[in-house]
């Protein structure tokens, strides 16, 4: 589990991942379309090369908590805890590829996709994971739906309120993103825990 020290460290972590993007937009005027396809460009690239760092830097706090507890003062028990290889178990779940091509505007082959890997948003555009899916998430494929649940179904309204949009967009990636953090920590929380109840068994 993560102590509020770090918890306050990830959540200013996630706010300057959404600040980048917001910096990184053009602020020239452009078309519609040009504008809609450089913030879905921008906001993927920018969250999943800064996600995949956040990943480690939260790895590297839950594995810090844990050795504090008494259990792991033996070594043995220390040792069969570095065996479980956290880390590399947590990353192997998400892919963090930019992708080539993500299909924003189907819906419902999204969604299959979605759904696939465990992933479910709510119908304002905010994602749960469950990480658990045999499938690895694809961070390209959260903020994918993120855009689809927050602007598709705003199509003929987009001209109109592209600034509103992009904030609702930004909002939301910076929910999920808080949410895939709390996923994370729960499947740790789950692994250690089933470890630590063998270890008190023997």
């Amino acid at each position: 589990m993560l102590n509020q020290l770090d918890r306050e460290n990830i959540n200013k972590a996630i706010d300057r991942i959404i600040n980048n993007i917001n910096e990184a937009l053009p602020k020239i005027d452009k078309p519609i379309n040009v504008r809609i396809e450089e913030l879905k460009k921008i906001s993927t690239n920018i969250t999943i090369t800064e996600s995949k760092m956040l990943l480690s830097d939260i790895c590297v706090s839950l594995r810090k908590e844990t050795l504090k507890k008494e259990i792991y003062k033996n070594i043995d028990n220390k040792l069969k805890f570095d065996d479980l290889d956290m880390f590399d178990k947590i990353d192997n779940k998400f892919i963090f590829e930019i992708p080539n091509n993500i299909d924003y505007k189907n819906g419902e082959e999204l969604k299959k996709s979605l759904t696939q890997s465990g992933i479910i948003f709510s119908a304002g555009g905010v994602v749960s994971i469950i990480i658990k899916s045999l499938i690895p998430v694809s961070i390209g494929l959260i903020l994918a739906g993120v855009w689809y649940y927050t602007a598709q179904k705003n199509e003929n309204t987009r001209k109109e309120k592209m600034n509103e949009i992009t904030n609702k967009y930004l909002k939301n990636i910076k929910i999920s993103l808080q949410e895939w953090v709390k996923s994370i920590e729960k499947y740790y929380d789950e692994e250690v825990d089933k470890l630590e109840e063998e270890l008190k068994n023997e």
